[in-house]
């Protein structure tokens, strides 16, 4: 790899970080809007199967939000790492590409 440069944008990358952000909190808010709409759901049901049904669509919707959350949190701070990485010399990714 001698005499490769290997450039980055940061604020593009700083920009993509942030949008994953931006991404995140808006899939935390139709979550939360979820939860609550199966919780009213859950709450006027009649029958004992819907009452089940949407305590369990409530949960999904909880436990799914978090996952894709923590995900687009994940990719943002990744790059945002990169960013430092770069900035400090390292234009190969040691300090997460090498971890197992």
């Amino acid at each position: 790899m001698a005499g490769q440069v290997v450039q980055m944008d940061y604020p593009v990358i700083q920009n993509v970080a942030k949008g994953f952000r931006g991404t995140a909190q808006v899939m935390q808010g139709i979550g939360k809007a979820s939860e609550m709409t199966f919780a009213a759901l859950e709450a006027v049901a009649v029958f004992p199967g819907l009452v089940a049904y949407y305590r369990m669509c409530k949960e999904n919707v909880a436990k799914k939000t978090k996952e894709l959350t923590d995900t687009l949190e994940e990719f943002a701070g990744d790059l945002d790492q990169a960013v430092q990485d770069h900035k400090n010399g390292d234009s190969e990714g040691k300090s997460y590409f090498g971890k197992g």
